[in-house]
């Protein structure tokens, strides 16, 4: 078999069809473009992988399936655009059914620099320690569509140990109707594993409308708007994605946003620090493209929560914002360090909330919002609102928030469970219960509130149950004087027990004032 040292070598020769020749690289030899070709008669070629021969016949790179850049004469120096090389290595070989091409991005001195790549179908776009880096002043307007590296129109696509690097010094950030993500997926089965995404424009991945997507095992740091992005249209089949083991470090807007009509997804043991907010669960209401259901959040570490990516506390700095929470269960989460609420539902159905650590941060400026907090949704579509209904509040630790501890703020809530919390508030009520819910029961939860505040207030409502609550500062399970408590003491919450200890007589409360006691 002939062998040439270099492409430029071999373009020169004159060769027969029907032979196989090899180089020793592209531009050096042992420059790591090194290939094997078949010699064929004229055809089109792409000038990248295939080249013109001095005779005119054509030398066809055979890949067997796995293709390296350097092959298609990427230069990865830092310098060259190389987004054309990799490109045709991308389009090579395209996969018939069953079979994969795996495009390799071999280590290299510098960054291969690049403005956009479209990766096709049963395609591995897989990096080996060379990094893409995106090339100067690319992203230059807010409301243009960039996708830097994506699979649109495509499944069946794997992004894995990818490095990639958004270059902000010269590169627009923070979108309006733009899109800049990093990687976006589009195609159903799409799966970005291992890879590591420093300074997106945008959001560092991009879900949308994926079915039987797989995110796990990457590390996204410095993405102007979130960590990982996944949405899904109304009222869509569900996507059965997993969000996963993922570490997500200094996005300004969030760590983890789920919009729109998502169905079916998990996020779990992922590792959110230092971002805007941790996860949001956000909806865009009826006719507007819906909200997530049946989802599963769970051991997920979200850690220093707003205060630097704000100049000041606002309601959005949560550990946990889930708008429209509906048949999902959130569970052994821990947030800490948080500037706005823990764990914030607004609108929740028939979902489970345990098993959460949440913590405050302590120190100004500290959070002013409520630690954990059920309230009405209202739909943007059609102006109605969505109250919480059928909701179980368990097992969850809430300390050290300005305001209420855990707080149910919905007057129409019905059917809730509050049971085994362990909640204490730096400035205000320990648990709070507003009026107006129906069936509503609050059993065996610790509370705690300063002095000049309630551990525990549950105000007027239909069928109530209320027993075996621990009050650290409110003189325990009942409340106590040598006397009478009418006009002398005040109710914590409907239903309390007052002790007239001159003569061992027992009170009840129906009402939160003085006089309410029988």
């Amino acid at each position: 078999m002939k062998r040439f040292d270099t492409v430029a070598k071999l373009k020169l020769a004159k060769l027969k069809e029907g032979q196989f020749v090899e180089t020793g690289g592209y531009y050096a030899k042992g420059d790591a473009g090194a290939a094997r070709y078949l010699i064929v008669t004229p055809q089109s070629f792409d000038g990248y992988g295939d080249h013109e021969l001095a005779n005119g016949n054509i030398a066809v790179l055979q890949g067997a399936g796995a293709v390296n850049v350097k092959q298609f004469g990427a230069k990865g120096d830092g310098v060259t655009d190389d987004t054309l090389a990799i490109q045709a290595a991308l389009d090579s070989f395209a996969p018939i059914a069953g079979q994969r091409l795996v495009v390799v991005i071999p280590e290299s001195v510098a960054e291969f620099i690049f403005t956009r790549l479209d990766v096709g179908s049963r395609t591995i776009f897989e990096s080996l320690g060379g990094v893409l880096k995106l090339k100067d002043s690319t992203t230059t307007s807010i409301t243009t569509q960039y996708y830097p590296i994506n699979n649109l129109g495509h499944i069946k696509t794997t992004f894995k140990n990818l490095i990639c690097d958004g270059n902000p010094a010269t590169n627009q950030i923070q979108f309006t109707t733009g899109v800049a993500d990093m990687i976006t997926c589009v195609g159903n089965e799409s799966k970005v594993i291992g890879c590591t995404i420093y300074n997106a424009p945008d959001s560092g991945i991009m879900f949308s409308n994926v079915l039987r997507g797989y995110c796990t095992n990457n590390y996204i740091e410095g993405a102007s708007d979130a960590g990982i992005y996944a949405n899904g249209d109304e009222d869509s089949l569900p996507s059965n994605n997993t969000i996963s083991s993922n570490v997500i470090k200094n996005c300004h807007t969030v760590g983890i946003a789920l919009k729109r009509g998502l169905n079916t997804v998990t996020v779990s043991s992922n590792v959110i620090d230092d971002c805007g907010n941790g996860i949001t669960h956000e909806d865009f209401g009826t006719g507007l493209g819906g909200h997530p259901i049946n989802m599963v959040i769970t051991d997920n570490h979200i850690s220093d929560i707003g205060f630097n990516h704000r100049t000041a506390p606002l309601p959005s700095e949560s550990g946990l914002t889930l708008n429209r929470l509906t048949d999902s269960v959130v569970t052994g989460n821990r947030v800490s360090n948080c500037g706005g609420s823990g764990l914030d539902a607004a609108g929740a159905v028939r979902s489970i909330i345990s098993d959460n650590y949440l913590k405050a941060y302590t120190t100004s400026p500290h959070a002013t919002q409520a630690g954990l907090v059920l309230r009405p949704r209202l739909d943007a579509g059609d102006s109605s609102t969505t109250n919480c209904l059928d909701n179980v509040i368990k097992g969850n630790i809430v300390i050290d928030f300005d305001d209420k501890g855990l707080f149910i703020n919905d007057a129409l809530a019905v059917n809730t469970i509050i049971q085994g919390n362990r909640v204490k508030s730096l400035n205000n009520t320990g648990l709070r219960v507003d009026a107006g819910t129906t069936r509503t029961s609050v059993i065996g939860n610790i509370c705690e509130a300063p002095s000049a505040d309630f551990d525990l207030q549950v105000l007027t409502g239909t069928q109530l149950v209320i027993r075996d609550n621990l009050l650290v500062n409110d003189g325990g399970d009942y409340l106590s004087r040598a006397g009478t408590p009418v006009n002398f003491l005040t109710p914590r919450f409907v239903g309390d027990l007052a002790l007239d200890t001159s003569n061992n007589v027992w009170y009840k409360s129906y009402g939160m004032g003085n006089t309410n006691w029988v």
